[in-house]
């Protein structure tokens, strides 16, 4: 599980990234655009007791896939207990550069 150094955001970002880990990412020969990917990530990042607003999901999911990349998304069993090793070193990225790049939203 990925851990975030400060403590305020990143307990929304933690559970956003705990969230991505329990994706089930359909694994089929059908492709996703990098849109259904976020959507379908977005989403996930919205949903459960620390889910994130629908800005910071949005963000958070521009970053999970920039630092990962929509190739390597494709078919990914992301239903796992950890990211598969291909991919952590992005979703640590991700998550690290949601922390400063995804703005609370306000009202």
């Amino acid at each position: 599980m990925l851990l975030l150094m400060r403590p305020s955001l990143p307990l929304g970002v933690a559970a956003a990234a705990s969230a991505l880990l329990a994706l089930g990412a359909c694994s089929s020969n059908n492709e996703k655009s990098a849109v259904d990917i976020k959507k379908e990530l977005s989403t996930t990042f919205q949903a459960g007791g620390q889910g994130l607003s629908k800005d910071r999901a949005d963000c958070f999911a521009d970053l999970v896939i920039e630092e990962v990349g929509v190739d390597k998304l494709q078919g990914v069993d992301l239903s796992a207990e950890a990211p598969p090793k291909e991919i952590e070193g992005g979703v640590a990225a991700a998550s690290a550069r949601a922390v400063t790049e995804c703005e609370p939203s306000s009202g």
